[in-house]
């Protein structure tokens, strides 16, 4: 099952998703910033306003005596109070300080200065922006302050909906084109992984057809002279088996016959048996060189019965040995190897213990022979080790006690030329358990 995550859609969706989330944030605190210098600009005019109007002093003494009626147009009031109307609303500390800045740079009083907005509703024009006035307050000398407002035009509010609507238009779009482009890049690779997968197997892919962007029709050739290259490679390598095999079976059949002819006894049966020896190690390191290969075809076979014929060649040892197999077991196999197989199990189960059970049985989808042994097991740390060649779960070199170390080797390569799959394990009460598992 593939991780959506892991995907290359779905790593370039994530990507894509993050990198348009963070450019959004950083949208929203850039536009956030720019009201915020706008705002602080109309601020500004307000003051610049407000200082020039201190310099008209006259107009400052007709206001203060109640002589000149008419605000300047820019002002909605001009008062004299005691208090600061400044206080009473919103107080901005930047304006504030900018205020009086421009008053201690025309030697007026500046200390206690004050700039604040004032919330005056919504606007009349039916718009959804509110409507404020910025509020400036300064002492005079004698005493009392000089209040002045003026409105500012409508500000409408920051809203994060539209924001996250276009953001998620975006994404649309940037997904279509990744799932256009993924599309595009993950059906070759994905017909190009099965042909991996496959390629040593009997039943291998057709040749690739290079498509795709030119890297990915580049990576099919390359694959394409690359399987070719192999497959030569191992057809050389079984014509080099196949006369290895019979250059040196024709000189230790010559060796068995000279051996049969020595007059002594002891010596005879010893050189024999060296040769006899020999021959097997021959045969199980040419399979080992032949692992992953088919032999033959395959054929619908009941395994219970082939699990039955196999016990029957161990005859002086038939009595250690225990079949279960209720019901035929039908697979798709390869009879030769499948024997093959389950024989170096058995011979693996007497050789490191007394009794030896072979089960044989179907679960959905499956074939199964499990092969038990009341042997003294292997440490857990040599399990995964037993899978390799030449490697004995006996640590002496002997031959009649261990064998050459390939008879798992061997069988795991069976199962994954069936693919199946052998599992190796000790069993809680005591033994060692080989699960050859291969599909029904």
């Amino acid at each position: 099952m593939r991780v959506p995550g892991r995907s290359l859609a779905g790593q370039l969706a994530a990507v894509l998703a993050v990198a348009l989330l963070i450019a959004q944030a950083i949208n929203f605190v850039l536009l956030s910033q720019s009201r915020d210098r706008l705002r602080d600009a109309k601020f500004d005019v307000a003051i610049e306003r407000f200082v020039g109007l201190l310099e008209r002093e006259e107009v400052i003494r007709r206001l203060q005596q109640g002589g000149e009626r008419r605000n300047p147009r820019w002002m909605r009031a001009v008062t004299f109070t005691a208090e600061p109307v400044a206080a009473t609303f919103d107080v901005r500390p930047r304006p504030t300080e900018r205020l009086r800045a421009r008053l201690r740079e025309r030697d007026r009083l500046a200390d206690n200065a004050l700039v604040a907005t004032q919330r005056l509703g919504t606007a009349s024009d039916g718009t959804s922006g509110r409507r404020h006035a910025v509020v400036l307050s300064i002492p005079l000398e004698d005493g009392k302050w000089l209040n002045a407002t003026q409105p500012l035009p409508p500000e409408a509010p920051l809203r994060a909906a539209p924001l996250i609507f276009q953001t998620v238009v975006i994404y649309g779009i940037l997904m279509a084109a990744v799932f256009l482009l993924t599309r595009r890049l993950s059906q070759p690779l994905s017909r190009l992984t099965a042909a991996t997968r496959t390629m040593m197997t009997d039943t291998p892919s057709a040749p690739l057809v290079a498509e795709g962007p030119e890297d990915i029709r580049a990576l099919t050739v390359a694959f394409e002279e690359m399987r070719g290259r192999i497959q030569k490679l191992f057809s050389e390598k079984d014509v080099m088996l196949g006369a290895i095999g019979h250059d040196l079976r024709t000189p230790l059949t010559s060796l068995r016959i000279r051996a049969e002819g020595v007059e002594d006894d002891k010596r005879r049966v010893a050189m024999i048996a060296t040769i006899d020896e020999m021959s097997l190690m021959l045969e199980d390191i040419l399979a080992l060189a032949r692992r992953g290969q088919a032999a033959g075809d395959r054929e619908e076979v009941d395994l219970a019965h082939e699990a039955a014929m196999v016990i029957e060649g161990f005859e002086p040892q038939q009595e250690r040995l225990t079949l279960v197999a209720r019901t035929p077991v039908p697979a798709h196999a390869y009879p030769v190897l499948w024997r093959r197989a389950l024989r170096n199990l058995i011979e693996n189960g007497l050789r490191y213990g007394e009794a030896v059970s072979i089960t044989v049985c179907s679960v959905p989808g499956e074939a199964r022979v499990i092969v038990d042994d009341d042997g003294p097991g292997v440490p857990e740390a040599d399990l995964p080790k037993l899978r390799e060649a030449f490697v004995r779960g006996e640590g002496s070199r002997n031959r009649a006690t261990g064998g050459a170390g390939l008879g798992l080797a061997l069988t795991d390569s069976v199962a994954a030329a069936h693919g199946g799959r052998l599992q190796l394990e000790n069993r809680a009460e005591g033994g060692f358990r080989a699960v050859l598992t291969i599909p029904a």
